[in-house]
């Protein structure tokens, strides 16, 4: 969990259970400092980033943006990703 991912969770409309429920689930969540320099990023931008080209780090990326798991799968192809 980024700072930027936590912003776009953040800017979501709260009247909905879901949103409610992530947000309080992913408060208790450490939050890792973002790699990219500059502000807010969106978020897919910023977990491509904070992945990075070859997952040195070994991160999984738990997403349900079919635009952003064809990322990993078809240009990085070692992260873990969990989806719903």
């Amino acid at each position: 969990m980024t700072k930027c991912v936590l912003r776009e969770l953040e800017s979501l409309p709260k009247d909905t259970p879901w949103v409610r429920e992530t947000l309080t689930a992913c408060k208790s969540i450490v939050k890792l400092p973002c790699k990219h320099s500059g502000g807010i990023l969106a978020p897919d931008e910023c977990i491509k980033n904070f992945v990075g080209a070859k997952n040195e780090n070994h991160i999984f990326v738990a997403s349900n943006d079919d635009a952003l798991r064809n990322h990993f799968r078809n240009e990085v192809g070692t992260v873990p990703l969990f989806f719903y």
